[in-house]
């Protein structure tokens, strides 16, 4: 069953319910599609200039103009933007998450609200970057911390050479195409900042995705030798405990 209590196999939804300090609601009803994970939404009959693929172009998109006229990540996120753009980012919000599984919630701040928005939904737009990402928007985890987000990426990204593996194809073990990854995402959201100044964007959608940002950044610096070690302390028991490999 899902949230509206009828079953539908095929969407996955998210809501979130933002309940600013006037009394005003705001709900954002994300639907994902259950195979792909990809974001389900209706394409409005005119788009402005700066969802255009050119317009603020990311330096590491692979699409061609000429074929996409418009960026997927833009498109996707764009009634979050117009929600978001004259609402500072100190502003108050108390913050529902309900899924199928289990609600979350929180009395936070109208930034940390579009960074979890943002990071879902660019992440399930059609961008050939961002939905990399979409093993961990399809396991959906509001107000992760960084520790709680390194072990999500780590573990997908693994999870992700094993299918590689089983493709017959060279998987990365050492995790170095993992960080090209994050530099590739830290492009995509420098890019996209610069799209939402150009339209006067108030300063919560902007500082959402520079804290998505540093995010990014911050995985990265800590995706190093000492920090995977630590994570590797959890699994002795299993580590000890484990198959060899042999009959």
């Amino acid at each position: 069953m899902n949230l509206n209590g009828s079953a539908n196999n095929d969407v996955i939804q998210i809501k979130y319910r933002l309940l600013l300090n006037n009394g005003t609601e705001k709900v954002f009803d994300i639907k994902l599609n259950s195979t792909s994970a990809e974001y389900i939404s209706k394409m409005p009959p005119e788009l402005p200039q700066w969802t255009e693929l050119d317009f603020h172009k990311c330096p590491n998109c692979p699409l061609d103009p000429t074929v996409n006229m418009f960026c997927p990540a833009a498109i996707s996120s764009m009634e979050l933007i117009e929600f978001f753009k004259d609402l500072p980012s100190i502003e108050p919000v108390c913050l529902r998450v309900e899924t199928e599984q289990r609600n979350y919630s929180k009395n936070t701040d109208m930034q940390t609200a579009a960074t979890s928005l943002l990071g879902i939904i660019m992440a399930t737009s059609r961008c050939p970057i961002l939905s990399k990402l979409k093993p961990m928007a399809r396991f959906h985890l509001p107000f992760a911390s960084i520790d709680e987000t390194r072990y999500r990426t780590i573990s997908m990204y693994l999870l992700g050479q094993f299918f590689l593996l089983k493709e017959g194809k060279k998987p990365d073990w050492d995790l170095t195409e993992l960080k090209k990854l994050n530099k590739d995402i830290n492009w995509v959201n420098i890019a996209f900042i610069a799209r939402l100044r150009h339209i006067h964007v108030d300063d919560s959608a902007v500082n959402a995705l520079i804290r998505l940002t540093t995010f990014d950044q911050d995985i990265n610096f800590t995706i190093t030798e000492d920090s995977v070690t630590a994570i590797e302390q959890l699994f002795q028991t299993f580590l000890a405990s484990g198959s060899t490999g042999k009959a």
